[in-house]
């Protein structure tokens, strides 16, 4: 029997001429809880709609978001978290590693269970300053994700 060879994201070679949609990396909540640094990336038809993202707000089909994830130690992503549009609000959620191979083992059930938490479509949008840098959504305590507590000093 022999082993499948893995599968290479088909939009690998593009997903790098896309500009990012932040100004500035910041610190990831969800992938790698704030162990690296995340950039985001948006493919030509997404990009507006996601800049703008609100409640009720829905990307097209054929949109992809590319979260590049960066160890802080490091100045070359490790690895990415992509969303691939498919539908009215059905998403692709994929793993890809930096050679372009999509990681088979990475399941996507928490990805989806997470997503169905976010404000717009499935999707956070960008750390918000008004918002102690974080995305404007619901914490998730099942997954570990809560806001950081502010300490006084007496």
């Amino acid at each position: 029997m022999s082993k499948e060879p893995p599968r290479v994201w088909p939009a690998f070679g593009e997903w790098r001429t896309w500009p990012a949609v932040n100004e500035e990396p910041f610190l990831s909540e969800g992938h790698g809880t704030r162990n690296y640094w995340a950039s985001v990336r948006a493919n030509p038809g997404a990009r507006e709609t996601y800049l703008g993202l609100r409640p009720g707000a829905a990307l097209d089909p054929g949109s992809i978001l590319v979260e590049a994830l960066t160890d802080r130690s490091k100045s070359r992503p490790d690895e990415l978290y992509v969303m691939e549009k498919l539908g009215d609000r059905t998403w692709r959620f994929l793993v890809v590693s930096v050679d372009g191979t999509i990681d088979a083992a990475a399941g996507t059930a928490l990805c989806q269970r997470c997503h169905a938490e976010a404000v717009a479509d499935g999707l956070f949008g960008l750390p918000r300053p008004d918002k102690n840098n974080r995305p404007d959504r619901k914490d998730l305590p099942g997954l570990g994700v809560q806001k950081e507590k502010t300490q006084t000093r007496r």
